[in-house]
């Protein structure tokens, strides 16, 4: 039995000489050329957009502004891990960096106000019984935030013994400590906190002493980066 050829013969002859070869070649079409130009090109701007553009994670929080060198804010103590010296933070339209990480103590103070207005979250003073006529001396300083009202004058405690007690508070921006409203502590016990202080990156600054919302930029990294990662 003859053994068959692996191709057909009419095909073997049109391909013999090179004039038949010729008809078998295709020349490459411009629409490829061009489809293959954009798929580099955009290739190129991905790989370029990856290389340069930054990715942000932040964390915001409340801090305390009292001047150039002292800003500071409270986060979860579980999470002190997370934050470290040199991050970047932006408070009210500044910049600036966290100078340290720390671990502090501080009073809770459950105070309910007589009246039902509310208030804001700040700085404010405290003082003992239900006085108006008051000094500097007899003022406490406390701070609200968050629904909670808190003290870092540890000492606070022992005059309050855990009993109701009348008190006044008076906002921080109040100098002339014209206003004040009355409340009653029920309850003050100490809590562990985890700080961050930073510091400005320019001392010339419109701020005042107060709470301002702030972030700091826990991570600051760009997309090829993160994917490889």
């Amino acid at each position: 039995m003859a053994k068959e050829s692996l191709f057909r013969k009419k095909s073997t002859e049109r391909i013999a000489s090179p004039e038949q070869m010729r008809k078998y070649l295709r020349v490459t079409s411009p629409k490829l050329w061009m489809l293959l130009s954009t798929v580099i090109l955009l290739l190129a701007g991905f790989i370029i957009y990856a290389a340069v553009s930054r990715m942000e994670s932040t964390y915001p929080l409340k801090m305390e502004f009292f001047s150039w060198e002292y800003i500071t804010g409270e986060i979860p103590f579980d999470q002190m891990d997370h934050f470290s010296v040199g991050m970047p933070v932006r408070i009210a339209g500044e910049t600036g960096s966290i100078r340290n990480v720390f671990s502090s103590a501080r009073i809770l103070l459950d105070i309910s106000p007589d009246s039902s207005a509310d208030f804001e979250d700040g700085l404010y003073y405290m003082s003992f019984g239900e006085d108006t006529d008051v000094s500097l001396e007899d003022l406490h300083y406390i701070r609200y935030g968050n629904g909670l009202w808190t003290c870092t004058e540890l000492s606070i405690q022992q005059q309050l013994e855990n009993r109701d007690t009348r008190v006044r508070i008076w906002d921080a921006k109040d100098e002339n400590l014209t206003e004040g409203r009355l409340a009653t502590v029920s309850n003050a016990e100490p809590y562990v906190i985890a700080e961050v202080d930073a510091i400005l990156d320019d001392a010339e600054t419109s701020l005042g002493h107060g709470i301002y919302d702030a972030e700091i930029v826990t991570e600051n990294t760009t997309p090829i980066s993160f994917l490889l990662n």
